[in-house]
């Protein structure tokens, strides 16, 4: 199964519709956390990854649009970013980032932001994951 892992999109649509065009063709597309945040486009980020049928899981900065409290553990510029995501992001935008799961599944193995890849740990990608824990006969990176 030929699988595109995406992380850290923060909001940036041209980064993403970027990324999604280089992209070979994949069997599926993971979404790692960090959909929204820093970037001018939350809105239309979320809805790109709809249209690609993109499975996602929630980061830090999703969360912290569900749960503001957490902006006081963001540093000032990132809580910045997030407090104006919070004035601008629609109602349908939180409905899709409450459905997401912190983990998601493929097979026998989870992939998510707080996922730490490697030999027996069951996780297939995270965050951080280097490319080198990935379990893969072959990986073709795409920045």
């Amino acid at each position: 199964m030929k699988l595109a892992l995406l992380s850290d999109i923060h909001s940036n649509l041209e980064a993403l519709d970027s990324v999604l065009e280089a992209l070979p063709e994949v069997d599926r597309i993971l979404v790692l956390g960090d959909i929204v945040g820093y970037g001018p486009d939350p809105n239309a980020v979320i809805e790109r990854l709809q249209s690609v049928k993109a499975r996602a899981v929630r980061g830090n900065h999703d969360q912290a649009m569900l749960d503001p409290r957490m902006l006081e553990l963001f540093n000032p510029h990132a809580a910045a970013a997030a407090r104006w995501t919070l004035d601008v992001i629609t109602p349908e935008s939180r409905r899709y980032l409450t459905s997401l799961p912190l983990y998601g599944r493929l097979g026998r193995h989870r992939f998510g932001s707080r996922c730490r890849a490697g030999l027996g740990t069951g996780c297939l990608a995270g965050h951080d994951t280097p490319p080198d824990a990935l379990d893969c006969t072959e990986i073709n990176l795409v920045f």
